[in-house]
């Protein structure tokens, strides 16, 4: 029997959240930030280049969490529950509780990658070649972010926050910003800082939830090596520098000065952390939660900033 329109819904749900959909706008938040830059360094907005730098790195997103899914499934790696029902279940979760069957997990992971290649495709005559370059770095990042057993995830020693840091800052900003200009500026990297330091503070919390589930199985991880006390002192550590990179691209005339906003979130973040307990696991889910949702308000923030300061005087 075919499925009918509520049914239909019922498994487009399904698939986003397998996709890990609510945190796509990690992926979206940056490339707004490297277009809003590009405006302010005087170039004229590109409305094509920029949805299909949006649709394709939404779906690139989708697309590698998908398979970090499939892969943390088919090799083994218990899910690290995030959620206490099913119906709250995502990522592996839901292949774990049977909800989505891995063909069909697969379906949704070609499809979503199809698109973002498409879009990167169509980037490559308004922008260059290196469309599809920064395009395969992000997703090559995701991926063997999350690959269990030999992925950066698990590989340890800080690789997790320095891809984080590459993946959720560097490179979607610089993306966003050649979309406008057709071109990378040393200006462009220094405003993805900001991003680029809260992406590494949400994989180190990350790694704290791993290590209060896990001790012995991510006994590489920077938890372990620094200690539990240390680990807590980063958590700390992480978003000041992204606040302090804020700072330093105002000063810089890099943000306007309107990006000081971007601060309003610092009091939030400040009193989940205050509040924590490291040996919680169910905490620290939920810290890395308001992390990165904390992460994708605060790059919004700055992109609104910045496109509405206009153009900066040459």
């Amino acid at each position: 029997m075919a499925a009918g329109p509520e049914g239909g819904v019922n498994r487009l749900t399904l698939w986003l959240r397998l996709a890990r959909a609510p945190y796509v706008v990690l992926a979206v938040a940056p490339i707004l930030v490297g277009t809003a830059y590009a405006l302010y360094d005087a170039f004229e907005l590109r409305l094509v280049p920029l949805v299909l730098a949006l649709v394709g790195g939404a779906t690139l997103f989708l697309g590698a969490m998908t398979i970090v899914a499939i892969l943390e499934i088919t090799l083994g790696r218990e899910p690290l529950t995030e959620s206490g029902s099913p119906s709250r279940a995502q990522g592996p979760e839901i292949l774990g509780a049977g909800l989505v069957s891995l063909p069909e997990a697969a379906g949704v992971g070609a499809v979503t990658l199809a698109v973002a290649l498409g879009c990167g495709a169509l980037l490559v005559r308004p922008v260059g070649s290196f469309a599809i370059g920064l395009g395969f770095a992000g997703l090559m990042i995701a991926i063997f972010y999350g690959v269990p057993g030999v992925g950066l995830r698990d590989l340890g020693h800080g690789f997790p926050q320095l891809a984080a840091f590459a993946g959720l800052g560097l490179v979607p900003v610089l993306g966003g910003y050649a979309a406008q200009s057709g071109a990378f500026t040393v200006g462009a990297a220094i405003a993805s800082l900001p991003l680029g330091f809260y992406g590494a503070a949400i994989a180190h919390v990350h790694d704290v939830h791993r290590f209060s589930r896990d001790p012995e199985g991510a006994s590489t991880s920077i938890v372990a090596i620094l200690g539990e006390d240390q680990a807590r002192l980063g958590m700390w550590l992480l978003p000041i520098f992204a606040y302090l990179a804020i700072a330093v691209n105002v000063t810089l005339g890099e943000y306007p000065r309107t990006a000081w906003c971007a601060f309003a979130t610092a009091p939030v973040l400040a009193f989940v952390l205050a509040r924590l307990d490291a040996s919680d696991e169910a905490a620290c889910a939920r810290l890395t939660r308001m992390t990165a949702i904390l992460c994708a308000m605060t790059g919004l923030i700055i992109a609104v900033a910045i496109a509405a300061a206009g153009a900066r005087a040459t």
